[in-house]
């Protein structure tokens, strides 16, 4: 199909010649025209489909990727059109965020297939093929997932500087990784607009937009769990862990809300003390647990030991507080966004006193990184 307009990029050229055959396939004719004003916006351009001799008009918007920050520009007051008018397209959608967006009636597609449409007198939901040719076509094997273990020590190296530049060499210094595996990373967050690169080197310019993203990525339930009961009150556990632990040479450290106790000193909680211990350290973890009288059961103990998912970057700017190793203010905030006890409130008060403080962030920044909770 040939198009007498100019799109505005690659992408959105392709997605517009996909359209009508995504359409097809599920029995509805759809052409495409360029976006025109609607209101204070312009759509990318509008999807025409032929529905029962009637012209039902779709506002399409294409984006590269998926952000937390595209819910508030839907749901935004300079977003006037209706849910059900608008359909939102992107390369590649996860299960997780496919299912958001069907909670919220958001009408969404991507290129392997993946159509969601609840308009007047139309309803799909159908699941893609990944092998499909349009996904394989706009498929990016070099963007790197600046969430994935490896990569989100560069990240956590410019969250814990965020005020001046960093060279990539210093970067990757300090992340414990390989300059030019930093510098991929490095461009990968400024394609995403968290960070800026300069002479000077590279600058977190939008933290809250990394930490949204991040947190809708990750989930502390990633972190393979075992449950131990102990003969000693949930105040002593600290105490003995850290003396076992340091006998055994296990590198530890306190999260979720026993490490928002001891970091805000804002939750009493008493029911599990959750801990991180480096599986590197597993025969000496177990020796550990042996000297605690620990003993392992399918139910809940008073003590919980992580895996972390992210190894040794969970350790990464690990503090002591109140005698005891605790998480980073960034890790501990990532854990807590999706604990279902008191979680999201431990987050919310760790942000106001120490995260947004450390950041730089004003009123309204705060209010975005918060509105994820749940």
């Amino acid at each position: 199909m040939k198009y007498s307009y100019k799109m505005n990029n690659d992408l959105e050229s392709h997605v517009a010649e996909m359209i009508p055959r995504l359409f097809a396939s599920r029995g509805i004719v759809a052409s495409v025209e360029p976006g025109q004003p609607s209101g204070s916006r312009r759509p990318d351009f509008w999807c025409h489909l032929a529905v029962d001799g009637r012209d039902v008009r779709i506002a399409a918007e294409v984006k590269s990727r998926w952000s937390q920050a595209i819910l508030d520009q839907i749901g935004s007051p300079a977003s006037p059109e209706r849910a059900d008018s608008r359909l939102l397209i992107l390369p590649k959608l996860s299960p997780a965020v496919r299912s958001r967006l069907r909670q919220l009636r958001i009408n969404h597609a991507d290129l392997s297939g993946v159509l969601y449409l609840n308009a007047p007198g139309i309803r799909v939901d159908v699941d893609g093929d990944p092998a499909s040719q349009d996904a394989v076509l706009k498929r990016h094997p070099r963007e790197l997932n600046p969430f994935s273990k490896k990569a989100s020590l560069v990240l956590r190296v410019l969250l814990a500087g965020p005020k001046e530049p960093m060279r990539v060499l210093e970067l990757a210094e300090q992340a414990g990784v390989a300059a030019g595996w930093a510098s991929e990373v490095s461009d990968a967050l400024v394609q995403r607009g968290y960070a800026k690169s300069s002479a000077e080197g590279v600058r977190l310019v939008d933290p809250v937009s990394a930490l949204r993203d991040w947190s809708a990525a990750y989930n502390w339930k990633k972190n393979p769990r075992r449950n131990f009961v102990v003969p000693f009150d949930y105040d002593e556990i600290p105490g003995k862990l850290m003396k076992a632990f340091r006998a055994h040479a296990v590198e530890w450290a306190l999260t979720l809300l026993a490490g928002a106790q001891r970091r805000i000193g804002h939750v009493r909680y008493s029911a599990m003390l959750h801990v991180y211990a480096r599986q590197e350290h597993a025969a000496a973890i177990s020796d550990a647990l042996k000297d605690l009288y620990a003993e392992e059961t399918a139910g809940e103990g008073g003590l919980t030991v992580l895996e972390p998912y992210y190894g040794g970057g969970a350790f990464f700017g690990a503090e002591l507080a109140n005698g005891n190793p605790v998480v980073s203010d960034v890790q501990l905030f990532l854990d807590l966004a999706h604990f279902p006890v008191r979680g999201p409130e431990a987050a919310e008060v760790l942000v106001r006193r120490r995260i947004a403080p450390a950041l730089s962030l004003g009123k309204d920044d705060i209010k975005q990184l918060l509105r994820d909770l749940v």
